[in-house]
């Protein structure tokens, strides 16, 4: 729960509601069509002789068509997976069920939908005119090195401090499987020394490339890191999905943190941890929640007063309204859209004074409402 609220942009995900509709929800309702995939697998891999029930449900084909629709980003690197396991299965003799092959089409189908949709057409317009969206003939028409420069920008966004701590879990890892135990001392120094380099450095390519090697080199180790290496090729896949148009905001890239954190949580499991810090991590935990709720309690209480405001301003015949600034929180993860400034004509105050039946509104940080 804490990786989540201190990572992920919790406010424009989870509170915000065209946010929580397009990824929270979205993201869940893709996770339950995947979910007779994922059991259908795990019989198989752990050797288990067993059909399970969820997998009979005919409202898998609607499941899937709906979660094909949720998430361009998401969509096609499912569809690739899917592909992936077909061939694996088709290599290893596995016999897939109609239902298998069906909830495949089902979801392609979700995201064809959703690609070709008047929706996603219009948003594409718009980061075309933004000089951001090129379409895929677009792309395959790039130089090479137009291309790899192209990549390079969507690696550097996927320098996220989540990711950073992740890479810095890699090469803990790589210490405590590779190195004997007289030689832990001097190469954990080591470690240390070239993660600062690289930290300092912020290069997202050798972030990558490091991560990549070491994950190799304890891929046969334990069956965990083999789940761990999976879920950061799809995190690497998630970051590249982003080909067409380089600049996402920080709430579409939640199916990213997700993928994270599960390894997070996966590790957490695996590694043997006292009852002490179990306790000391759920307290922290708790006080956590408890200050992101109040941060979001005060707003409330806030926007209530500013919209009381407003209206006693219009009752006086003013329709060009300064507020107090509200839009101030100290929990990072506040809100991840434009927020109002002290410029008049600056987005979004137009919207704003569209919204309240305003002439003009915009925000100051020293004024306070007059009780």
């Amino acid at each position: 729960m804490f990786l989540l609220l201190y990572f992920a942009p919790f406010g424009a995900d989870f509170l915000w509601g065209a946010g929580s509709l397009n990824y929270m929800w979205g993201i869940l309702l893709m996770i339950i069509a995947l979910l007779p995939y994922r059991l259908f697998w795990n019989d198989i891999f752990t050797n288990k002789n067993k059909q399970n029930k969820v997998i009979k449900n005919p409202l898998i084909l609607f499941t899937n068509l709906l979660a094909g629709m949720a998430s361009e980003q998401l969509g096609i690197i499912a569809i690739l997976c899917h592909i992936c396991f077909i061939v694996y299965a088709k290599y290893k003799h596995i016999k897939l069920g109609a239902w298998y092959y069906l909830g495949v089409i089902s979801f392609v189908l979700g995201y064809l939908l959703l690609y070709f949709s008047p929706g996603h057409a219009a948003r594409s317009s718009m980061s075309i005119l933004n000089g951001q969206f090129l379409k895929i003939s677009e792309i395959l028409a790039l130089s090479f090195y137009q291309k790899i420069d192209r990549v390079l920008l969507l690696l550097d966004s996927s320098m996220t401090d989540i990711f950073k701590i992740f890479v810095l879990l890699v090469l803990f890892l790589g210490t405590k499987e590779n190195i004997p135990s007289k030689f832990k001392i001097l190469y954990f120094t080591l470690v240390l020394f070239i993660s600062s380099l690289i930290f300092l450095n912020n290069n997202s390519l050798v972030f990558h490339i490091v991560s990549i090697i070491i994950l190799i080199s304890i891929f046969k180790k334990h069956r965990i890191y083999k789940i761990i290496f999976a879920l950061y090729i799809i995190y690497l896949l998630l970051c590249l999905s982003g080909i067409q148009i380089l600049i996402l905001p920080p709430r579409a890239r939640l199916g990213e943190i997700l993928v994270l954190i599960s390894v997070f949580c996966i590790l957490y499991q695996y590694i043997k941890v006292s009852k002490l810090i179990n306790t000391a991590i759920c307290v922290f935990c708790i006080a956590y929640s408890i200050f992101v709720a109040s941060e979001y309690y005060k707003f409330y209480n806030r926007w209530n007063d500013m919209l009381a405001y407003i209206e006693k301003e219009k009752q006086r015949g003013n329709y060009n309204v300064i507020v107090e600034n509200i839009f101030i929180s100290k929990y990072p993860n506040f809100i991840d859209s434009p927020l109002p400034t002290d410029i008049i004509h600056e987005s979004p105050n137009p919207l704003y004074a569209y919204k309240f039946g305003l002439e003009s509104f915009r925000v100051d940080d020293v004024y306070k409402y007059i009780k």
